[in-house]
């Protein structure tokens, strides 16, 4: 395969795949141009990562979904108890990737400080790409490649994180319509690669940032899908909706935010209600490997720890758990191990022997390592940290009368308080992993 001639796969996504806009475009490149890629972007990753905005953690050293569903969590459950306004603007762009100016490109390469002689490198790869379809196992005629950044590509994730961050430092730029963070600062938004989550207090705010941040995504080629944007607001008076273009963007109770379900109350029991279909559906989809007597009890565990827990405890670290909820995710887990030929109803042996049987730890047990572990590599993290600043964040407002309720931090303290340790404690633990 010549270096610059792709192959572009189609992989489905969801939808009705009689139409093109549910395929997802791959394209398959030669290995010496990825080698070369590699050694590209390992001369520029460094200089330009640390220019890069903290809100973004996609394609990033130490950053995962795990910190930006916790903080966002974290956000909603403080607003909510401190009665404190707050709009979210889930936005999503319209075939990203496909969609960014090859021109504008190069200038922001050069914006970030990466040398002439590395941009006019990247510019003469991609000039010229040449593409073939594959379709049903044949080729299609080439076709000419003049804009996007390639999917499949090493450089691509870089390039396009570095078009977010230039549109998002450029838009939040004309003043201060985000939630107050630190005395000094706001906190604009909540990026994963596309996946951006607007903040505000105000609904002026949010309208001017929505506008904003759709204006200067026009400028380098990206549009805003105005079919997927969700708004979701606590504690306002306001009812007018924000627009885009002249369009109502959709007010929601509930929105899925990098998997997990965000919600007007604040917790998390729609997520974990989500998180056991989800789960039931992997262990159904399996149902063969479970009724298998070729495969060993230790192999059926492993499968299922594997391919149907870590679909059940996807962000259970930022999991607001009670006591019902932990009862809920625990009757699952104990009804896929008694469906395992190795174990019977029939055999009436308790949760305790069952856990022993099987080498699992008991759901509350075993979320509670998770959040800790969590916890622990984001104490590790610098200061500014987004996420760890989370972890102590309290917005302007006042607690309602009553008890308050229970949040991911108030889980966290209590934990604390039964430890006997205060946050400086749990830093300077934090710093040495073996303890």
């Amino acid at each position: 395969m010549d270096w610059k001639e792709g192959h572009l796969i189609k992989i489905p996504k969801k939808g009705d795949l009689s139409k093109c806009e549910n395929y997802r475009g791959i394209i398959l490149l030669s290995v010496p141009w990825k080698v070369f890629n590699r050694v590209l972007v390992n001369r520029m990753k460094d200089a330009v990562d640390a220019q890069l905005r903290d809100q973004q953690a996609e394609f990033r050293k130490d950053r995962s979904c795990t910190d930006q569903i916790a903080t966002l969590r974290i956000i909603v459950e403080q607003s909510v108890g401190w009665n404190s306004s707050l709009y979210i603007n889930s936005i999503v762009y319209e075939k990203a990737f496909d969609s960014v100016d090859s021109s504008r490109l190069w200038k922001l390469l050069r914006h970030y400080g990466v040398p002439k002689m590395l941009v006019n490198i990247i510019r003469n790869l991609y000039d010229g790409l040449q593409c073939k379809v594959m379709h049903r196992g044949q080729l299609t005629d080439v076709f000419q490649v003049r804009t996007r950044v390639r999917q499949g590509c090493l450089l691509s994730p870089f390039l396009f994180l570095m078009v977010v961050d230039w549109i998002m430092k450029t838009s939040a730029s004309g003043g201060k319509h985000g939630i107050q963070w630190t005395a000094q600062n706001q906190l604009d938004d909540l990026d994963f690669a596309d996946d951006l989550a607007l903040l505000s207090h105000a609904h002026e705010q949010m309208q001017i940032k929505t506008a904003s941040v759709s204006a200067v995504s026009a400028s380098v080629g990206l549009n805003i899908h105005k079919g997927k944007p969700k708004v979701l607001k606590f504690n306002t008076r306001n009812k007018n909706p924000i627009t885009l273009d002249g369009e109502t963007l959709e007010d929601v109770e509930s929105f899925t935010y990098l998997g997990s379900i965000i919600d007007e109350l604040g917790g998390s029991d729609a997520d974990v209600k989500a998180r056991i279909g989800k789960a039931r559906t992997a262990f159904l989809q399996l149902k063969n490997i479970w009724n298998s007597t070729q495969l060993s009890t230790n192999v059926k565990v492993r499968i299922f720890k594997t391919n149907v827990k870590t679909v059940l405890l996807y962000g259970a670290e930022t999991w607001r758990t009670t006591t019902t909820t932990i009862k809920k995710v625990q009757v699952f887990i104990i009804s896929c191990l008694h469906k395992k030929p190795s174990v019977h109803w029939s055999d009436t042996i308790s949760n305790s022997l069952l856990w022993e049987r099987t080498n699992q730890l008991p759901a509350e047990e075993e979320i509670r390592k998770r959040r800790w572990k969590w916890i622990g590599h984001t104490l590790r993290k610098s200061s500014n940290c987004i996420t760890r600043q989370a972890l102590t964040w309290n917005p302007e407002g006042r607690r309602k009368r009553g008890r308050p309720k229970n949040t991911l931090r108030r889980i966290i303290e209590a934990d604390m308080k039964t430890m006997n340790y205060n946050w400086t404690e749990l830093e300077r633990i934090a710093q040495d992993r073996v303890e």
